[in-house]
């Protein structure tokens, strides 16, 4: 005993007994129990074996007269000549707990009394019982059973006693093979990745009673699918007993299980992977099976998944934007910081936006954010032309909301640091090209809701930009009207990450996003003074490609796409820098409908040195 009390009414409790060799016990039905009371209760008493040989019984908690709750047994190897029950007791047996991993179990035949505990009216043999009581309840007690071996007579029981509800068998492996199998109301078969056609999870010799119970199975691992099974057997008996009110179904969730074992174990749905199998009574009506489609590409990642891929689209929007960024505010913002340069020929600026947008990917994700670039440029005049040579440092941030027809949403934050360089030639007839190349890295995080399962991830990508234009000046006046045209490449790279739901974790890759984009547009400007100009344009967006894809193995989430055409205004106000006033100011806003709906704003200052 871990713990006893013989004379008193005193709870024993909390008491643990490890057995690691030897050989203990007697003949007489004596062995180990966590904490043993005559009159008193067991609760919350451990006995863990892992090797050696018992003989006669092994029990949590044992109480002779009243009852035994909450204790466990953990057997990963040796011999037990008797049985194992998590809790015995002459009152209520409940909420007791048995795991066994190892070892070998042959069982012992126990007397059944009458009511009064005066007379035998008969015996039973058990070789695992979650809970076992002489004359009152045996409820909410579970036996896991990842491997061991039972000798021919075992049996296999949830809660023996006068009353037996809510007590639960988690089987993990296979090939294991009772005498019989009574008194669970819960049956859970997770199916090993090494299962196969010609094996059985558990193979019952004599009668197999699952009247009233639920049976659920799920798979630890989607290798199972790899022989394309038709139907995998679950439960096999000599004689099957069931009734109308048995139900089968598929596992949703795995149990709670012992700290070491928590992470040795999986289910197949932790991977959002869906499927038409069944669980149901076999043909024969002594087996339950597991019945799969004919068709294997039956199994399919849920359609929640989309997004996943869908955030790192709006990922790679948010990164693609700030290349437009570079190469119109933050470059207007520099030019107005090159008219003050008086010394160094270097001028710095610093341009500050802010963007409310929704873009459209067969669903559609909402973003909200700002950005920052700074940096600097120098000019270098020339006969015919003027060059212009602008590095900078970016930073952008954002809060996002991703929506699907389903109703999944999820949640999360993103932001890029990166840097550039913009390269611009300005010829005196009015012609301008322009290259530029940007790179960094984005980071990112996700929470949501995919399958009912509440999901999360961390994702870092680098990211490299690029973008070639030209376009024509026309001056009339105090007007200039500028037409151009460019051509933006935006990479968003690949990675893999680690998304942890409810039911543990598992690893999905993200392809690398490859954006292809065009704009043509128009910018009329109003030169009010050398002190203030507004201005106004129109431009259309095409984007060729811009597909996001996700994976878990060979299986593929639905891809959203930014494929389509998008359109904006725009409106303006500038202040410039003069003799009387170093510092040069820019005020604008640009309005997008299509693919790409929703305002970019900004404020941005640069000052003469």
């Amino acid at each position: 005993y871990g713990g006893g009390a013989r004379e008193s009414t005193s709870t024993v409790t909390d008491n643990t007994v490890r057995i690691s060799g030897g050989t203990i016990g007697a003949t007489n039905g004596y062995g180990v129990c966590g904490g043993f009371s005559v009159f008193g209760s067991t609760n919350k008493n451990t006995v863990t074996i892992s090797d050696g040989t018992i003989i006669g019984y092994v029990t949590g908690g044992y109480s002779e007269e009243a009852n035994a709750t909450g204790n466990t047994v953990i057997m990963t190897g040796g011999t037990m000549n008797g049985m194992v029950t998590g809790g015995e007791a002459a009152g209520a047996a409940d909420y007791n707990t048995v795991t066994i991993t190892g070892g070998k179990i042959s069982g012992r035949t126990n007397p059944i009394y009458d009511e009064n505990f005066e007379a035998v009216i008969g015996s039973i043999t058990i070789g695992v019982a979650g809970g076992y009581s002489y004359g009152s309840t045996a409820s909410n007690n579970t036996v896991n059973i990842f491997g061991g071996t039972f000798g021919e007579k075992a049996t296999l029981y949830g809660g023996y006693g006068t009353n037996s509800t809510n007590n639960t068998l988690n089987l993990f492996t296979k090939g294991i093979t009772v005498a019989a199998l009574d008194y669970f109301q819960n049956l859970n078969f997770y199916i090993p990745a090494d299962m196969t056609e010609a094996d059985t999870m558990l193979n019952v010799t004599g009668t197999a009673n699952i009247a009233g119970a639920t049976i659920k199975a799920g798979l630890q691992s989607e290798d199972v699918l790899r022989t394309a099974p038709k139907t995998l057997t679950l439960l096999k008996a000599g004689t099957l007993t069931t009734d109308a009110n048995t139900t089968y179904g598929l596992a949703d969730s795995l149990p709670t299980l012992p700290e070491d074992l928590a992470n040795t174990v999986s289910l197949v749905t932790a991977s959002y992977l869906k499927s038409e199998a069944t669980v149901r009574l076999g043909d024969d009506g002594s087996s339950v099976i597991m019945e799969f489609p004919s068709n294997t590409n039956a199994w399919y990642l849920s359609k929640d998944t989309k997004l996943f891929a869908e955030t790192r689209a709006a990922g790679a929007a948010l990164v693609g934007n700030a290349t437009d960024i570079a190469a119109t505010t933050a470059y207007a913002d520099a030019l107005a910081a090159a008219a003050g340069e008086t010394s160094t020929g270097f001028a710095p600026y610093v341009s500050l936006g802010g963007f409310n947008l929704r873009n459209e990917t067969g669903s559609y994700v909402d973003t909200n954010g700002l950005t920052a670039n700074l940096g600097f440029i120098r000019q270098y005049q020339r006969e015919s032309h003027v060059d212009s040579l602008m590095p900078f440092i970016e930073y952008g941030t954002s809060n996002y909301t991703s929506h699907l027809d389903s109703g999944a949403r999820a949640d999360g934050k993103q932001h890029y640091i990166g840097a550039g360089l913009l390269a611009r030639r300005d010829l005196n007839n009015g012609l301008h090209y322009e290259a530029l190349i940007r790179a960094g890295k984005l980071h990112g995080d996700f929470k949501g809701i995919i399958g009912s399962l509440p999901s999360s991830y961390n994702t870092n990508a680098p990211y490299i930009a690029a973008e070639l234009g030209m376009g024509k000046l026309v001056t009339q006046n105090t007007h200039t009207i500028d037409y151009y045209g460019k051509l933006i490449w935006t990479r968003l790279g690949s990675d893999s990450t680690t998304i942890h739901n409810s039911l543990g974790k598992t690893n999905f890759d993200f392809d690398a996003i490859n954006s292809y984009r065009t704009r043509l547009g128009i910018r009329w400007t109003k030169h009010q003074s050398d002190k203030n100009a507004y201005y106004a344009g129109l431009g259309w967006d095409y984007e060729f490609d811009g597909d996001s894809k996700a994976n878990y193995r060979n299986f593929n989430t639905p891809s959203p796409s930014m494929k389509g055409s998008s359109g904006f205004v725009e409106l303006g106000w500038q202040s410039k820098i003069t003799k009387d006033n170093p510092w040069a100011a820019d005020l604008h806003a640009t309005a997008w409908t299509g693919k790409q709906r929703g305002v970019t704003y900004g404020v941005s200052l640069a000052r003469a040195f």
